[in-house]
């Protein structure tokens, strides 16, 4: 590859293998979207977490007075919001928007990918193969299919290696404030790896410069601004409580510790130092450093630059975070976030130049030309043999009669209900819900005590038998519906629900109501008070549970 005799000049051959990582970009994106776009009642998965409230920059009168609603919107970072509210703005609906976005951060990523590849070795293939790796990579992940300010991390810290090594000024300071814009953790890694490149020069004396020190002065700024921010929800839940709390646990919600060492600090989802879901040819990456020995052999590995010496860097600066952020929970927010984004990085670049170096060295031999080929066909083909990828945990709902039904409600309604399909109210209705599983993630002890505390007086409400309770429950809440599924008032359905679960004892006390053959009072009224069954599901009116006496409960047990 270094004495190609195509025809092609210099920048024909980068102009065509960008175009070709930015090809597959899109490949990888239209997939996506496809099954985006599949109906019209779709949803990514962390979406719903993350989407949901910015309907109310189309509508004000949405989810008034809503304490799930007014926390999510508390804690996005303030350009994820004013990007939201921009595209609003213009007319582009929060939940259509979300759907579009992956196609081009991921395209963002790509070009950003491409360029900082060719600064660490200037061959065209190798920034290619790095590219479409970072893309599978991404994709069979759900960070960047989620449109939320997780997503942006990857354009923003590529684009910010980039530039950092081209010693471009503008732009650098740029990306830092972006990142601070829409996720703060990669501040922090650009911090500490600003700070440890300018520490550690080739012959390790101090190496200042006017960039690197206004760089990371931004940095430091970005930092104190994002954490001198008073939040209305408390202080953050330490890692000695979280240890006691069950949502922190096995089954919990935020499920985040874990008995199994190799699963907690290596390949936990939010604890481990691994990213998990990469294209098995990524691994080839970590040969990097053996062909980087083996110059004589493998020609092209003599053209990696000295800027490589990033890859230490981001490896050493990402790891002492992850650490820190392990000693410091959750004040970091999770330890997983810092390792995931720069290995997914590194991981990609390298394999991309190891496959750049190797095909180099095949080339030139001839004989091992069908390695070569198969080689190439992994890289390209791989993700199209896995039937599930792009993956993107996009939430399908088959029948919307209960979510058309509230829509057309009043918009101050609120829903009570432990069934799964209360996650999906608020982005397909629009409407309020006391609680739910999807929005019981937080890290602030005031939204987890009160969550809490919502989470087990719904349950011990559609559970007693005693119809006071019941309506005294509706009464402090302004209960207007309860949601409940078909088979809501039988043992195994709060026995086997592992979110449920972790509200003991009012959940053991349930079940133990149900296998004695006590009739919870609202299920005696469930006949007379339902408004609509639709397939699963039965709605309750409350008006009519409140009208309810307890001669009706009494007499069904």
């Amino acid at each position: 590859m270094t004495k190609d005799k195509s025809p092609m000049t210099k920048d024909k051959k980068h102009l065509f293998w960008l175009i070709g990582s930015l090809t597959f970009a899109v490949i990888y994106g239209s997939m996506a979207m496809q099954k985006a776009f599949k109906t019209a009642y779709v949803v990514q998965d962390d979406a719903r977490q993350h989407v949901f409230w910015m309907q109310r920059f189309l509508d004000p009168e949405l989810f008034p007075d809503d304490f799930i609603t007014d926390y999510f919107q508390s804690v996005a970072t303030g350009g994820y919001k004013a990007l939201y509210q921009v595209m609003a703005g213009l007319g582009v609906e929060p939940f259509l928007f979300n759907k579009l976005l992956p196609l081009v951060l991921g395209l963002i990523t790509t070009f950003y990918c491409f360029q900082l590849c060719l600064e660490l070795l200037p061959v065209p293939f190798a920034g290619f193969a790095a590219a479409v790796l970072l893309n599978q990579s991404l994709w069979m992940g759900f960070d960047l299919v989620s449109a939320t300010p997780r997503a942006f991390a990857y354009p923003l810290f590529v684009a910010f290696l980039y530039y950092w090594l081209q010693r471009r000024w503008l732009p650098l300071l740029i990306s830092i404030g972006l990142m601070g814009g829409f996720y703060p953790t990669c501040v922090l890694l650009a911090s500490g790896i600003l700070f440890w490149q300018m520490l550690v020069s080739q012959k390790q004396k101090l190496n200042l410069d006017f960039l690197g020190l206004a760089s990371l002065g931004l940095a430091v700024v970005v930092m104190l601004g994002y954490a001198m921010e008073p939040s209305a929800y408390g202080s953050l839940v330490s890692g000695a409580a979280a240890r006691e709390m069950p949502e922190f646990l096995p089954g919990g919600r935020n499920y985040f510790f874990d008995d199994n060492p190799f699963l907690f600090w290596l390949t936990g989802s939010r604890s481990g130092w691994l990213p998990l879901l990469m294209p098995p040819l990524i691994w080839v990456g970590l040969c990097l450093p053996w062909l980087l020995q083996q110059k004589s052999r493998f020609p092209l590995a003599g053209m990696v630059t000295e800027k490589i010496r990033i890859f230490s860097a981001i490896i050493i600066t990402s790891t002492g975070w992850f650490v820190l952020a392990h000693l410091l929970l959750f004040k970091l927010y999770l330890p997983s976030r810092f390792t995931n984004l720069s290995l997914r990085v590194v991981m990609a670049l390298a394999a991309g130049m190891v496959t750049a170096i190797v095909w180099d060295k095949i080339w030139r031999a001839k004989k091992w030309l069908p390695l070569g080929w198969l080689l190439l066909g992994l890289l390209l083909l791989y993700p199209h043999l896995d039937s599930s990828f792009p993956r993107t945990s996009y939430r399908v709902i088959k029948d919307p009669t209960i979510y058309e039904f509230f829509q057309q409600q009043p918009k101050d309604i609120l829903i009570a209900s432990l069934s799964d399909a209360a996650n999906n109210i608020p982005t397909f209705s629009g409407r309020k819900i006391l609680v739910s599983r999807e929005y019981g993630i937080s890290y602030h002890q005031a939204y987890v005590q009160e969550f809490r505390q919502r989470a087990t007086n719904l349950i011990a409400a559609q559970y007693t038998p005693d119809l006071t309770t019941v309506q005294n429950f509706i009464r402090k809440y302004g209960v207007d519906f309860w949601l409940l599924d078909r088979n809501a008032f039988t043992p195994e359905y709060l026995a086997e629900n592992t979110w449920l679960q972790q509200y003991q004892p009012v959940a053991g006390e349930a079940v133990a109501t149900l296998q004695g053959g006590v009739t919870p009072a609202l299920a005696s009224l469930q006949a007379g008070c339902t408004i609509l069954n639709a397939g699963d599901y039965t709605i309750m009116a409350a008006d009519c549970i409140m009208k309810g006496s307890s001669t009706e409960s009494n007499a069904s047990n």
